[in-house]
């Protein structure tokens, strides 16, 4: 029981870097298409 507790808490913070890790990449991605447009 409490290694099935473990496994799942370690996926819930993997996800959760996951969808850090994705929010931050579209974050950036954002912002320099943002910076090139405004160059222009």
């Amino acid at each position: 029981m409490k290694s099935h507790f473990l496994a799942s808490w370690c996926y819930v913070v993997y996800a959760y870097f996951a969808l850090l890790r994705l929010m931050m990449g579209r974050n950036c991605t954002f912002l320099q298409d943002r910076f090139l447009n405004s160059d222009i």
